[in-house]
């Protein structure tokens, strides 16, 4: 048609997606099913529209800059026009599933495609070529090839360039499925107004006049409502306690705005970090404070790395933690990079708005540096908000949770001398995230009597460690706590509430990834 208007291309991509979800409807929740279909509809739907939008767009401009009539023909397409367009169409179609999935998206994509593609394209055609060419005289082919290779060499500093450009790659928070949907809404009116445009209803369809701005009004409508409601919200305190494998790791966003990190659980063979991938989800670009219980890295292990990627403005290490190499070396490179170094023991309160982190053990006189076990000296956090009360105890064993359960009795001092100078204030939590990653050594079921708590959290991965020990395990069934393993839930979500503190668990998601929530009622 006169706006290049093609529907063939989008009825075949139906056919073929219908196709694929009759022979395996999972392919549904899928994420390179889903990227793939969403592309090529960029490419077979969007791309057109946006086409012959463009087209438009350059008559209007020929007729305000060279007086050309209105009535005029649609001058030819313009050089790049149809590249612009598709790799735009691309863009707009994947960009929230980008976010989404990888948190970020890139606009430079737009600009890199016109580029990095011919060339893609003529190094393969060439190498082609090439090979065909070695098959029969196989110095030819070695000629041609080297010509691939100058391609190839082009493409990778094109890329590199192109990467370097400020604001060309942009972190972005994952949009929940309400904001995606509205998205994908108005993107679809904004088309729809754009065909209607181009091929404009016969003038007795009156009813359907403006219906495209009818539906834009509503899709915008509902998106300011998704925009502004988390901003109404009463904002409450949260721990993320992240799936990092065999580690530990645990987020908290406190009702104040204030963000920080517990651990930070280890680094990948890569040299990323799961922890990482985990802020750039929730859109977390700068720390407030990061915690490290103790010097093990899988506790502390993607702390260099997080420490150049993201803006921190303080770390809080165990008092002692000049005594321990690998935490001495982390606030030597912490203070070289201008960040504020903190120590804590027993005792130490550090609070924001309503929320507070106590840290329960050690005291200092309570662990020796040359005894090298990290472990023992493990700081113990309480969170509470609400009401509402998380222990973290780090990597303590059977030995030190008993002496905060001594701790916590009237005649603890004559009882125990390992509770001297731990403060005096009962254990009964909500939650808890189990010590050592559910160890044998951990086990301590005079601890497990003292917390109580209704859930209990082993942040666990694939071992030679035997975690979490059955004894264990059978202990905090025994007091009725809901056991679970970040192995198999995944990152585990606690939200303090006055009522309650609820908890979901990322692998119990229902349909398109909307939660399944779990509440757990107070004592």
């Amino acid at each position: 048609g006169q706006g290049g208007i093609k529907i063939s291309g989008a009825r075949r991509l139906v056919l073929a997606a219908i196709t694929l979800l009759l022979v395996n409807p999972l392919l549904l929740w899928d994420v390179g099913f889903q990227l793939s279909f969403f592309a090529t509809a960029g490419i077979f739907i969007v791309g057109p529209v946006l086409l012959a939008a463009l087209r438009i767009a350059a008559q209007k401009l020929s007729t305000l800059r060279r007086g050309i009539s209105a009535k005029s023909a649609i001058p030819p397409r313009l050089p790049g026009t149809g590249a612009i367009a598709c790799s735009l169409g691309v863009f707009l179609t994947v960009l929230p599933l980008n976010a989404r999935y990888f948190n970020c998206v890139a606009p430079i994509a737009l600009i890199s495609n016109i580029i990095v593609v011919p060339l893609a394209s003529a190094a393969l055609y060439l190498g082609l070529i090439a090979a065909l060419a070695g098959i029969l005289f196989l110095p030819a082919g070695l000629w041609l090839n080297s010509g691939t290779m100058v391609l190839l060499k082009a493409l990778e500093s094109s890329a590199g360039a192109l990467a370097r450009i400020p604001g060309g790659m942009m972190v972005l928070a994952a949009p929940d499925f309400l904001m995606t949907v509205s998205y994908y809404a108005i993107l679809v009116c904004v088309l729809y107004a754009l065909y209607r445009k181009i091929k404009p209803l016969p003038a007795e369809v009156v009813w359907r006049k403006h219906t495209p701005k009818r539906l834009l009004m509503a899709a915008l409508a509902v998106s300011a409502v998704l925009v502004v409601r988390p901003v109404l919200a009463i904002s409450k305190t949260k721990v993320v306690v992240v799936d990092v494998g065999q580690g530990c790791a645990a987020l908290i966003q406190c009702s104040s705005g204030v963000t920080g990190l517990i651990d930070c659980g280890p680094v990948k063979s890569n040299g990323a970090s799961i922890i990482a991938n985990l802020l750039r989800h929730y859109g977390v670009r700068n720390l407030d404070f990061i915690m490290i219980s103790h010097g093990h890295a899988d506790h502390c292990g993607a702390m260099p790395a997080l420490m150049e990627e993201f803006g921190i403005k303080k770390i809080i290490l165990p008092s002692d933690y000049r005594q321990r190499p690998v935490l001495k070396q982390l606030a030597n490179d912490a203070a070289a990079l201008g960040i504020s170094v903190l120590g804590a023991e027993s005792g130490s309160v550090f609070g924001s708005g309503k929320a507070r982190v106590e840290v329960l053990w050690p005291a200092e006189t309570q662990y020796s540096g040359a005894a090298g076990d990290e472990n023992s000296g493990s700081l113990t956090l309480r969170i509470s908000d609400q009401g509402r009360t998380l222990l973290l105890p780090g990597d303590l064993g059977s030995k030190e949770l008993n002496a905060l359960v001594e701790a916590s009795l009237p005649d603890s001092l004559s009882r125990n001398s390992l509770s001297h100078n731990l403060p005096h204030s009962g254990l009964k939590s909500d939650a808890w995230v189990v010590a050592h990653h559910g160890s044998a050594g951990s086990y301590c079921p005079e601890f497990y009597q003292a917390a109580d708590p209704d859930l209990s959290i082993v942040s666990v991965g694939n071992n030679a460690y035997g975690h979490p020990s059955g004894a264990v395990l059978e202990g905090l069934t025994a007091g009725e706590s809901r056991i679970l393993l970040t192995s198999n839930s995944g990152a585990v979500t606690l939200t303090f509430n006055r009522d309650a503190l609820t908890h979901h668990a990322w692998r119990a998601r229902g349909l398109f990834g909307l939660w399944r929530w779990r509440n757990k009622g107070a004592n």
